[in-house]
């Protein structure tokens, strides 16, 4: 997929959405993430997907919406609990903007 492409990218230039996936797509791949992390027990899985998750979601609204509302609702089963909300927290570092007005104190 990537054979041919200019590798060297412009300092200032960011990387073309080639997934470009809908909602729902958006919604699974955070599902998938954290299904990976869970069986792998380990956190570092969800850092390294990070940046393929930020690029399905940059700059669109109703993408991000869907992605936290997702993670949310799978904070809620005991297994997936820690890793929803160290997935979360990882999203938050990134883009602060993301989770406003989505939390509920105390949750």
């Amino acid at each position: 997929l990537w054979q041919g492409r200019d590798q060297n990218l412009g300092k200032n230039s960011k990387p073309e959405n080639v997934l470009d996936l809908n909602k729902n797509c958006v919604q699974v791949l955070g599902e998938y993430i954290l299904a990976e992390a869970r069986q792998g027990e380990d956190k570092k899985i969800i850092e390294s997907r990070i940046p393929v998750l930020l690029q399905c979601i940059e700059g669109q609204e109703t993408k991000a919406t869907a992605l936290v509302q997702q993670i949310i609702q799978q904070a809620e089963d005991p297994d997936a609990k820690k890793y929803a909300h160290y997935l979360l927290l990882q999203l938050y570092i990134k883009i602060p903007s993301l989770l406003k007005g989505r939390l509920q104190p105390g949750g």
